[in-house]
C-alpha cells in the first residue's frame, strides 16, 4: 500500500467507521465525548503495551495512536474486552474501507504481565481466490485484462500489495491506450474464493465550448459525447484550439449526479499568446533527442500552451519509463522563454549507496558488496539494479531485508543514495553429507563444505572428503577448489569487467568400471569381458573467466592429470567372458590385464565461450549456449607413448514456462530440452574417451535409464524434461521440491570402428529433485528399449 492510502486508513481508525465510498474519508463517529471512560469497572484492565504483528501496511505507531485517542486500546489506559475486540473489528474493516477487495482475519491475544495487559493484534493480510472475474473494462481487449489479472489468479491468494500491482498495471494500461483512468473508480469484493472487480471507465457525455466565443465548433475535434475521456485526444483537440484561436486554451472535465463527464475547453487568461519558435532537450544522456522529439505534441509554430507543455513533460517521463529509466522533476525542468520551450532533464543517477547491516555486522567485505551494484555515477536503471541486488543476494549468507532511496542534495535531486538493509540468510550450515550402499561396492560416505562467501571475502571455497569400500584397498577421494569471481588488480580493465579465477585439486578413485574387450585399434569395444577396474585420477587445474557482455562469457583452462588403473579380483558372481580361438578366459588376471586401458599423464588446455540468459537458478525462460575447443598431449604406457589430440564439444538448452505464475515471477512448469555433442581428434590414449550413461554431474553426460556406460571418442545426447514445482519451501532448509518426467536418447562411439559404432539409446522416466541449503539433489527411475530399469542420483541443480 502508498502511503497516501495507509494515511487514509489510520485516519479511518481516528475519526470512527469509514463510509462505503473508497474516495471519501470516513465520517466522524457518533460519540458524544472526544475520549473514551477511563472509568476503572470490573473488567477492565491496564494496557501495558499494544504490539501490531503482519501488519505490513500501516505505520504501527499511527495505529497506536488511533486505537488510544478513539477506541481507548493504548498504553496506560484501562480496557475492556468490549473495548479490545471493537478494536480487533476496526482494524479488520479498515481494509475494504479504503479499497482493498476483504477484510484480513485480525487475531487478538491477551498476556498478563507485570506491567500490565499485553495486547497483540495479528493480521493475515492474504486471502485464497479461485478465479478473478472483470467487468467494465470495455475499452481494453479480453486478453489484457486476462493478462493483467493473470499473475494475481494463478498466486491462488490475493494481499493488499498483489492487489494494489495489478491496479497499477491497469491503470498503465488504461495511460499507454491514451486513455484517463482513476483507481478509485474501481470496485472489488472478495465472494467466497471468487474475486470480483467492476471497473467504470470515464465517459464524456458533452462537449462545452461556450467559453471560447461563437463561431467555434466541435466538429473538427476528436473528443465526442459517449466515449470515454481519450486524454491523448483532448491534448490533440486543446493544440487544435490553441492554433485556432491563437491563444492558450486549457480544458477540464467535471462529472454530472451519474459520474458522465463534462470536458470544457476555455481560453487561459493568465497565459501570453506567444508562439513556440524553437524546442530545446537538454540532459538527456540515455535517450536521443530524436527519440524525444517523438513524442512531444508541441511544435515549432504552435501556440505556447503551458498545459501541453507539461503533458509532453509526462511523455518524455513515459518515455524514460518504458525504457527502464527514471526523470527526477525539479522546477527548471521546463521552461518557455522568448519563443523557445526548454525542457531540461534530470536523468536519475546512483551517487553512492549506504550498507547498513544487522547488528553492525558486515557479513560482506563492503568493496565486494559495492562491486555487484551499479556503478556509483552511472544512470540508474530498474533492471541494472535488479540484477546488482540479485547478485548481491546470491551470496549465501547475505539477505536484503529493505531498501529505499534518497536525494541528499536539494540542487542535484536526480543525484540518488540507495540504503539497503543487510542482514544474515537464514541457512543451515554448509556442510554436505552422503551416505550409499551398494552390494558390489559396499558402504560408501562422503562429507563436503562449501560457500561462495568464504570469511566475507565473496570467494567461492569448496572442500569434499569420501571414503568407499574398495576391492583393491584404494578408499579414500578428496577435492579442494577455491574460487575468486573477481580478480581486483591494476591489469588492463580488470577493476572495471568482472575477470575470475579458479583454482582446485583433487585425488579421486572411481571402482567397478567395466572392463571392454579392445579391438584391432586398441580401443575399447561394446564387448563386455566381464570384467572391473578401479581409476585413480590425480590432478590440478587453473581456470580464468571473463564477462563479455551481460549474458556472454569466456572462459580459459589448464589441467594436469594422472590416472592409474588397477584391475580389481576376480568376484564370484562375475561372469567372465571367454574369446578367441585358444577360448581365453578373463577370468585368468593377465588376459583380463591386456584389456586394461594403460595409465597416462595428460595435460588439457581449454578455451570456452558461453551464453547464459535464463531467468534464475531454477529457469523457466531463456537459453544457454556454450563451446568449449581443447588441445591436449601427454604421455601413457610408462611413457613409451606420446599421446596429442583435440577436442571440441558443443552444446545448447532451451526452457519455455507455462501453467501458474509463482510469486517470484516463475512459472510452475517448464519444458526444458538440451542438445550435447562432442568428439576427439588425433592420438587421445585408450583413457581418453567420453563416457556417457546413468546419472552424471555434468548433464551432458547424462543418459538416464542406461543400464551399462557407452564409451567412445564421440557422443551425442539429447533430452527432454517436464518439470513441476511444488511451490514447497521448509524454513531456512528446504528451498524448493520438483517433480520431473524425462526422455533422455544418445550414445557415444568411435567412429571408424565397427566394433563400436553409434546406436541409440533411449532411456526415459520420472523422478523429483530437492533443493536444500545443504545441497540439491537429484532422484530418478529410468526405463530403456530393453525393458530394464535403473536409478540415478546426481547431486546439484537442473541444467
Amino acid at each position: 500500500m502508498n502511503a497516501a492510502s495507509a494515511s487514509l486508513v489510520t485516519a479511518a481508525l481516528l475519526l470512527g467507521p469509514l463510509a462505503s465510498a473508497q474516495t471519501a474519508p470516513a465520517a466522524a463517529p457518533q460519540s458524544t465525548t472526544s475520549q473514551p471512560p477511563q472509568t476503572q469497572t470490573p473488567q477492565a484492565q491496564t494496557v501495558s503495551e499494544v504490539v501490531f504483528v503482519g501488519f505490513t501496511v500501516f505505520e504501527a505507531a499511527q495505529l497506536r495512536e488511533a486505537l488510544a485517542g478513539r477506541v481507548g486500546v493504548g498504553a496506560g489506559q484501562a480496557a475492556t474486552p468490549a473495548q479490545l475486540e471493537d478494536a480487533r473489528s476496526r482494524l479488520a474493516a479498515s481494509y475494504p474501507e479504503v479499497g482493498f477487495p476483504f477484510s484480513p482475519q485480525v487475531k487478538l491475544s491477551t498476556e498478563a504481565t507485570p506491567q500490565g495487559l499485553r495486547v497483540t493484534f495479528t493480521a493475515d493480510e492474504s486471502a485464497p481466490i479461485s478465479r478473478v472475474e472483470v467487468t467494465g473494462a470495455a475499452s481494453l481487449s479480453a486478453a489484457q485484462v486476462s493478462t493483467l489479472f493473470k499473475s494475481l489468479a494463478d498466486a491462488r491468494r490475493v494481499t493488499p500489495a498483489s492487489y494494489e500491482a495489478t491496479l497499477t498495471a491497469l491503470a498503465k494500461a488504461y495511460s499507454d491506450a491514451g486513455l484517463a483512468f482513476r483507481t478509485e473508480d474501481v470496485r472489488a469484493r472478495l465472494e467466497g474464493t471468487v474475486l470480483k472487480v467492476s471497473v467504470t471507465e470515464p465517459l464524456v457525455a458533452a462537449v462545452d465550448l461556450s467559453a471560447l466565443g461563437e463561431g467555434v465548433s466541435a466538429g473538427a475535434l476528436r473528443t465526442r459525447g459517449g466515449q470515454v475521456l481519450n486524454t491523448d485526444a483532448v491534448n490533440d483537440d486543446t493544440r487544435t484550439l490553441s492554433n485556432l484561436l491563437g491563444r492558450p486554451v486549457t480544458w477540464g472535465a467535471a462529472p454530472d449526479a451519474a459520474g458522465r463527464l463534462t470536458v470544457t475547453f476555455r481560453p487561459l487568461e493568465s497565459a501570453t499568446a506567444e508562439r513556440v519558435r524553437q524546442i530545446e532537450v537538454s540532459g538527456n544522456r540515455s535517450v536521443s533527442a530524436a527519440d524525444i522529439a517523438k513524442v512531444l505534441r508541441l511544435q515549432p509554430g504552435d501556440v505556447a500552451s503551458p498545459q501541453l507543455a507539461q503533458q509532453d513533460y509526462y511523455a518524455i517521463q513515459k518515455l524514460y519509463d518504458s525504457r527502464g529509466l527514471v526523470l527526477v522533476p525539479s522546477d527548471d525542468s521546463l521552461s518557455f522563454e522568448n519563443g523557445v520551450l526548454t525542457f531540461r532533464l534530470r536523468e536519475a543517477q546512483i551517487a553512492g549507496y549506504v550498507l547498513n547491516w544487522q547488528g553492525d555486522k558486515p557479513l560482506l567485505r563492503e568493496d565486494v558488496a559495492l562491486r555487484q551494484l551499479p556503478a556509483v555515477g552511472s544512470v540508474f536503471t530498474r533492471d541494472s539494479l535488479r540484477a546488482g541486488l540479485f547478485s548481491l543476494q546470491s551470496f549465501d549468507n547475505v539477505q536484503i531485508t529493505g531498501q529505499s532511496s534518497r536525494a541528499l542534495d536539494p540542487a542535484n535531486p536526480e543525484r540518488l543514495t540507495f540504503v539497503l538493509d543487510l542482514g544474515p540468510r537464514p541457512r543451515s550450515v554448509p556442510i554436505s553429507a552422503d551416505v550409499s550402499y551398494a552390494p558390489q561396492e559396499g558402504l560408501g560416505a562422503s562429507v563436503g563444505y562449501g560457500t561462495n562467501n568464504f570469511l566475507g571475502t565473496g570467494n567461492g571455497l569448496s572442500v569434499t572428503f569420501g571414503a568407499g569400500g574398495s576391492d583393491v584397498n584404494d578408499r579414500f577421494s578428496g577435492s579442494v577448489n577455491y574460487t575468486v569471481p573477481w580478480i581486483q588488480a591494476d591489469f588492463l580493465d580488470f577493476r572495471a569487467r568482472p575477470t575470475s579465477l579458479s583454482l582446485g585439486a583433487w585425488s579421486n578413485v572411481s571402482g567397478n568400471n567395466t572392463l571392454l574387450i579392445k579391438g584391432e585399434d586398441g580401443v575399447a569395444t561394446a564387448e563386455d569381458t566381464g570384467r572391473q577396474y578401479s581409476v585413480r585420477s590425480t590432478g590440478a587445474s587453473v581456470g580464468l573467466g571473463r564477462d563479455l557482455s551481460r549474458n556472454v562469457s569466456a572462459t580459459a583452462g589448464v589441467s594436469v592429470a594422472q590416472r592409474r588403473l588397477t584391475l580389481e579380483p576376480y568376484k564370484a558372481g562375475d561372469s567372465a567372458a571367454v574369446t578367441g580361438e585358444n577360448r581365453t578366459t578373463y577370468q585368468d588376471d593377465a588376459a583380463a590385464r591386456a584389456e586394461l586401458p594403460a595409465d597416462s599423464t595428460t595435460a588439457l588446455t581449454t578455451l570456452g565461450l558461453r551464453f547464459d540468459n535464463p531467468n534464475g537458478a531454477v529457469p523457466t525462460f531463456g537459453a544457454r549456449l556454450n563451446t568449449t575447443l581443447g588441445y591436449g598431449f601427454g604421455l601413457q604406457d610408462g611413457g613409451t607413448t606420446r599421446l596429442s589430440w583435440g577436442q571440441i564439444e558443443a552444446g545448447g538448452s532451451a526452457y519455455q514456462g507455462f501453467g501458474r505464475t509463482l510469486e517470484d515471477g516463475t512459472r510452475q512448469d517448464v519444458l526444458a530440452a538440451r542438445v550435447n555433442a562432442g568428439t576427439i581428434v588425433g592420438q587421445g590414449g585408450e583413457s581418453n574417451l567420453f563416457r556417457v550413461g546413468g546419472g552424471s554431474p555434468n548433464p551432458a553426460y547424462e543418459l538416464r535409464g542406461l543400464p551399462n556406460t557407452a564409451y567412445g571418442t564421440s557422443y551425442l545426447t539429447t533430452s527432454a524434461e517436464v518439470r513441476h514445482n511444488f511451490g514447497v519451501k521448509l524454513g531456512g532448509v528446504v528451498q524448493g521440491i520438483y517433480g520431473l518426467a524425462f526422455v533422455d536418447a544418445g550414445d557415444a562411439w568411435t567412429p571408424g570402428n565397427n566394433a563400436n559404432n553409434f546406436g541409440l539409446n533411449v532411456g526415459y522416466g520420472v523422478g523429483a529433485q530437492v533443493n536444500t541449503s545443504l545441497l540439491n539433489v537429484q532422484f530418478a527411475y529410468g526405463l530403456n528399449s530393453s525393458g530394464s530399469g535403473k536409478f540415478t542420483l546426481r547431486l546439484g541443480n537442473f541444467w
